[in-house]
């Protein structure tokens, strides 16, 4: 703000504004999802100008540091809690007589790719997610590190044209209305195609049945790669890395 527009704000000014804000956005969130529960049904889905191609939904928790609030100047009882993170993609895709992807992609086959990947995810899963690796795998040579990154988009992959998301600490139970809400007011429940992407958490597939019946369920592939390297690491610990 300084640099760019020459005005003086302290930083805890610019947090009480952004509060501010969040709850005025909170408070709209809810007003719609209030709206698209309690509206007569059956529910008639909202119908936009250029109903998308293919209307993708992704779910996934996560976790996130807070602390007590009306407590006054520092931290008091800092404490871990889940957040709830959903993304609503309008994508454009292609239709097909056969499947165009039908063995194991590439960049899964690379031993070091994916041994990247899941001490990546194993990471994140840690308390305080900040926390860095404590030995990174080292890769053979330059040639097997330039294998090991994901490789460019295939002509056949869907493409996002425009996405949303929305994050809550809110329950399950609260949190599937929201998303319901959203991907309503984005026309997602008229698309051609529809796909409900998440990972193997229970109330994930809660939320797909009781909100998104019409999309398929689709479980996310990354999640499964991660269980079975692990599963195949521990079977064969002997086996060279």
């Amino acid at each position: 703000m300084k640099v760019v527009g020459e005005i003086s704000i302290s930083a805890r000014q610019i947090n009480n504004l952004v509060s501010e804000v969040g709850q005025e956005l909170a408070a709209d969130r809810d007003a719609r999802t209030q709206q698209y529960v309690h509206a007569l049904l059956p529910r008639k889905p909202t119908v936009v100008d250029a109903p998308p191609d293919l209307a993708a939904v992704f779910f996934d928790g996560g976790r996130m540091r807070t602390r007590e609030l009306d407590q006054g100047r520092g931290v008091h009882q800092p404490h871990w809690r889940e957040t709830k993170n959903a993304a609503f993609h309008r994508m454009k895709s292609e239709a097909f007589l056969e499947d165009p992807q039908p063995e194991l992609p590439d960049c899964f086959r690379n031993e070091a790719y994916v041994e990247k990947l899941v001490n990546g995810l194993k990471s994140l899963k840690k308390e305080g997610r900040e926390e860095e690796l404590e030995t990174e795998p080292s890769l053979p040579s330059s040639t097997a590190a330039a294998e090991a990154l994901p490789q460019e988009r295939a002509s056949w992959q869907p493409e996002t044209l425009f996405r949303t998301c929305i994050s809550s600490l809110a329950s399950s139970e609260k949190f599937g209305p929201m998303m319901a809400a959203e991907a309503d007011a984005r026309g997602f429940f008229t698309a051609k195609k529809k796909a409900f992407v998440g990972d193997g958490q229970g109330y994930n597939w809660t939320i797909q049945q009781r909100w998104f019946p019409r999309f398929v369920p689709i479980a996310d592939f990354v999640h499964a790669v991660e269980y079975v390297y692990t599963a195949a690491k521990t079977a064969h610990a002997d086996a060279p890395s």
